[in-house]
């Protein structure tokens, strides 16, 4: 699988750079828009997608920025997102257990569980939907002007934290090009194509471990009552079994075609392990 280069970055991840009057940079319209553009990268010719690699155990803080595309998000900001979401669930948790702060490790490494994520997503305009694994990947909403990322959250091994956060991106937009921006690796992966990332995630998937997909898209600005008919469930249904099959059909054409384009290994990062897709062959 080709790789690029990492964004170079002389900031700490910790905090951001000091403001005239001491404070972080806020984001005051609530939208990605506003958020500065970054210097566009090249390697080769080919633009590279903002990245950015593990401090402590802050990878819900790296898939979100990778999401985001910029370094919205430092360190402090993630604890204070973390620490206003304490207060507002330890006033109905009984003691002894709303003393501890649930969504961040009691240690200040930051090992931030996905409501610290939801949340920041939402103050920019985004919200997180869980992937039922059990649909086909082809019902993902690639192609809508909604979609930003995927978010993914697999097992690992780290002493410290079961659970690794790392982000899918199209990069540049309705570009067709697919990227995994993964905390623990030095430099962005490029997946390939649409076929190519679905080659991806469906073997992700059956790797048995544990696995957890979320979809990062616009929040819509106000819910909009529907009329349809009663069977729309159903209609709904059929559509998704539709798509299973033609997705299994295909998958079983270029299998006798061709052989798999990518192998899962898990390959020793640090302290931990991380989900490998390594290209065989030319790819």
């Amino acid at each position: 699988m080709a790789s690029a280069s990492q964004e170079p970055s002389s900031v700490s991840p910790e905090s951001p750079p000091s403001q005239p009057n001491g404070s972080a940079p806020q984001d005051s319209s609530g939208s990605v828009a506003s958020i500065p553009p970054r210097q566009v990268q090249l390697q080769g010719g080919v633009t590279v997608p903002y990245h950015e690699q593990q401090f402590f155990y802050c990878c819900a803080m790296h898939a979100v920025n990778c999401a985001l595309q910029k370094r919205v998000y430092y360190k402090r900001d993630f604890d204070r997102v973390a620490e206003r979401l304490h207060k507002e669930t330890r006033r109905v948790q009984p003691f002894p257990w709303n003393v501890v702060n649930p969504h961040k490790s009691l240690l200040g490494v930051g090992n931030y569980d996905v409501n610290v994520i939801s949340r920041s997503l939402e103050e920019h305009g985004f919200e997180l939907q869980w992937w039922d694994l059990r649909k086909s990947f082809t019902l993902v909403p690639f192609s809508s002007a909604s979609f930003l990322a995927l978010l993914i959250n697999t097992a690992s091994a780290d002493l410290l934290s079961s659970h690794h956060f790392w982000t899918i991106r199209e990069y540049p937009r309705h570009s067709n090009t697919w990227w995994t921006l993964d905390s623990k690796q030095e430099k962005p992966d490029r997946i390939g194509d649409l076929d190519a990332l679905l080659g991806m995630l469906n073997m992700l998937k059956a790797a048995k471990r544990e696995l957890q997909v979320m979809v990062v898209v616009a929040k819509q600005k106000e819910d909009v009552p529907t009329s349809g008919p009663a069977d729309g469930a159903n209609v709904s249904s059929s559509q998704e079994v539709e798509a299973d099959a033609e997705e299994r059909e295909r998958s079983a054409k270029l299998e006798k075609q061709h052989p798999m384009p990518y192998e899962i290994a898990m390959e020793r990062r640090g302290s931990g392990y991380a989900a490998v897709f390594a290209t065989q062959g030319k790819g």
